[in-house]
């Protein structure tokens, strides 16, 4: 396969398919590439990659693939999910992580001064006589984590002591927002490939994801292509969740009815996603037909309501049949806190129905997380 081949990193045979099932759709060939989010028959400016549904730089996250263009998945990797990686990673990492990779550190003394404090680069060794260095130790094996450097000397702390360091950072909420979007958005292409995203519910959530990387948006202007999806991205709190139940690994997700089984409005499902220990869903827009404006109009009101109503039943696509359990799921909706570590600690052992709580916090979120000083 020669080397500027755009199609030598990914498998033929998946791609063939992918081409087949554009040519079902839309009954138009497919000569390139059918990309899942701009719908275009088109290589790209780099080829084919096979992305990552969950970015790969999650400590612990289902490793499954699509084919995509490498420009767009690249463009998401450069602008939008590092602050979602840096959100869920800091609820497993040591905090010595947080304060390694922020851009404001404060060292806290004993009297409760706070002082400006930094990591020096591998090669520079700050003059002592202006600087204290601070190492941060592992409490179980007293290996040194980091080594921060205070802003002051010794003298001039005299016998006032370094008691903890504290790293801030903004991540903002609309960046998040968009990672999500794309994950679910992903992992509704690998099951339903045309089905779903060249639907009006599918376009729904395509149309942002492509325009984003059109427009080259940042992380500034996320919110002009993703605030509409506010309330979409939450956690459950329930240690006992059935581990089965996971979109990516087993084909289950979520469906939204306002009414019966039979006869009512299908307006979203929820993809189930697991990191880092933790469980996620992501809502999309969904309907029983492809141009169902009373199901959208549905989906957009939902994700505005805290309560959540309508039934929600477990579903699982397999052998490219859908199957929607008649048993409406149990699930309570609870408004979510800004740090969701926090939260689950405190809610992991309620009892009862699971207990979903939402992950909006403010739209810039600025975290900052401590670790004790030796």
């Amino acid at each position: 396969m020669a080397e500027d081949d755009p199609t030598r990193a990914v498998d033929p045979n998946t791609l063939h398919r992918l081409r087949m099932d554009f040519f079902g759709w839309r009954n138009k060939p497919c000569k390139h590439f059918p990309c899942p989010i701009s719908l275009e028959d088109s290589y790209g400016a780099r080829g084919l990659m096979n992305g990552h549904i969950l970015n790969r730089a999650f400590d612990k996250a289902n490793g499954e693939t699509v084919i995509q263009r490498a420009d767009i998945d690249g463009y998401y990797g450069e602008t939008v999910e590092p602050d979602l990686i840096t959100y869920l990673n800091s609820a497993v990492r040591h905090p010595s992580d947080w304060i390694l990779s922020s851009k404001e550190i404060k060292a806290i003394t004993s009297s409760g001064i706070r002082l400006d404090a930094f990591i020096p680069s591998p090669k520079s060794k700050p003059p002592e006589d202006r600087f204290t260095p601070i190492p941060i130790n592992d409490e179980d094996t007293g290996k040194v984590l980091a080594t921060p450097y205070v802003r002051a000397s010794l003298a001039e702390l005299g016998t006032d002591s370094i008691i903890r360091f504290e790293g801030t950072k903004t991540l903002n909420q609309p960046s998040k927002l968009g990672a999500w979007m794309k994950a679910g958005y992903l992992a509704m292409w690998k099951m339903f490939g045309c089905r779903y995203a060249d639907t009006l519910a599918g376009n729904y959530v395509r149309y942002p994801l492509y325009n984003f990387f059109k427009d080259k948006g940042t992380k500034s202007t996320a919110e002009n292509y993703f605030r509409r999806f506010e309330g979409a991205a939450n956690i459950l709190f329930n240690k006992d969740f059935n581990p089965v139940i996971d979109t990516i690994e087993n084909g289950y997700f979520l469906t939204h009815i306002d009414g019966s089984l039979k006869n009512g409005i299908i307006f979203a499902m929820s993809c189930v996603f697991r990191i880092n220990g933790y469980v996620f869903t992501v809502t999309l827009p969904s309907s029983r037909d492809d141009l169902d404006f009373a199901a959208l109009c549905r989906y957009v009101d939902y994700l505005k309501d805290e309560k959540k109503p309508g039934s929600i039943h477990l579903t699982q696509f397999k052998g490219k049949v859908v199957h929607i359990s008649p048993t409406p799921f149990p699930m309570n909706y609870v408004k979510g806190e800004a740090e969701f570590v926090d939260r689950a600690n405190e809610i992991l052992n309620t009892a009862g129905a699971p207990i979903l709580a939402k992950m909006i916090p403010p739209r810039n979120l600025s975290s900052a997380h401590h670790v004790d000083a030796d």
